[in-house]
């Protein structure tokens, strides 16, 4: 069983920028190193957003104060 997301952001060493997910509703999902794995129903109305943050702004770029 993969664990369940609502969000995540991967962060890259000596990087500017990080790579940020949001789900809805949460996903289930499988990391293998640097690689996320994911679905998404088309059907069932699941909804994502994938965009990159700076460093310790992942909050803010999820919207949440």
């Amino acid at each position: 069983m993969w664990p369940v997301l609502v969000a995540a952001e991967l962060e890259f060493p000596r990087g500017t920028w990080n790579l940020a997910f949001n789900f809805a509703p949460p996903q289930e999902a499988a990391f293998q190193g640097a690689r996320m794995k994911f679905a998404l129903g088309s059907l069932a109305s699941d909804n994502r957003q994938i965009g990159f943050c700076k460093p310790g702004e992942f909050d803010a770029w999820r919207g949440k104060k």
